[in-house]
């Protein structure tokens, strides 16, 4: 996977062809022809969807809004962003999460940025939060504030990509918040399977006074997800 990577400011990280100019990530063709999920009605959020939200465990989220499908070259920017160290990839989706953000006029003047934490063992063996990656990059373009320390994961749990049937009591007190007094969250995550994590998330920023929960994420892995899709 990190061949697919090891050239990544000369070569495309789609079609691997020569970038020119001062183009970074993705050539112009490749900007131009990529997968991008479609927000029927006035509400673009996942969870009014009906067939999506049958199988998007996410009572506690108010909005869930997702840029891509789960799919190739889009899985492979997510497990090289996590696995691979190609830390420009987080500025990359981030970017695409922005751009797609502001095509479905989706914003949240008061919001805060939590990118999606990860477990103090994990933070030790990967070095970093891919979720903090993509925040940075959405806080960047659109003046966000982030709350780094809002949201910790005290519970280390196997991730939702390899655990899409287990139940939700396995994510139960998996997160804790500090006191919060009605804000409006934005979690910012990679990928979201079953909505078990988010939704646990979600549930424990209420909890703790939160008002409105968002969940902006760079792709879906909904079985649906493909019904709801085209090239832009």
């Amino acid at each position: 996977m990190n061949r697919f990577f090891k050239d990544k400011l000369a070569n495309c990280v789609i079609c691997r062809q020569p970038l020119s100019g001062d183009t970074q990530l993705v050539c112009i063709h490749c900007k131009h022809d990529q997968l991008r999920i479609y927000y029927p009605g006035s509400l673009p959020s996942l969870i009014h969807i009906p067939t999506i939200e049958a199988n998007t465990h996410c009572n506690y989220v108010d909005q869930v809004f997702a840029v891509v499908p789960y799919v190739p070259p889009y899985t492979d920017f997510i497990q090289t962003l996590k696995f691979g160290r190609q830390l420009l990839l987080g500025r990359l989706m981030g970017n695409m999460l922005v751009d797609w953000l502001d095509a479905n006029q989706v914003t949240e003047p008061s919001g805060i940025l939590v990118p999606m934490p990860i477990h103090f063992l994990r933070f030790m063996r990967r070095g970093y939060n891919q979720s903090q990656l993509i925040a940075k990059e959405v806080a960047a373009q659109r003046g966000y504030p982030i709350g780094e320390n809002i949201l910790s994961k005290c519970r280390y749990t196997s991730p939702q990509a390899q655990a899409k049937r287990q139940s939700r009591f396995r994510m139960r007190h998996s997160f804790a918040s500090r006191r919060l007094n009605g804000e409006t969250i934005i979690l910012i995550d990679d990928v979201i399977t079953t909505g078990h994590t988010a939704n646990e998330a979600a549930r424990t920023l209420k909890k703790a006074g939160a008002g409105r929960v968002c969940l902006w994420v760079f792709a879906c892995a909904n079985d649906r997800i493909h019904d709801y899709c085209f090239r832009i």
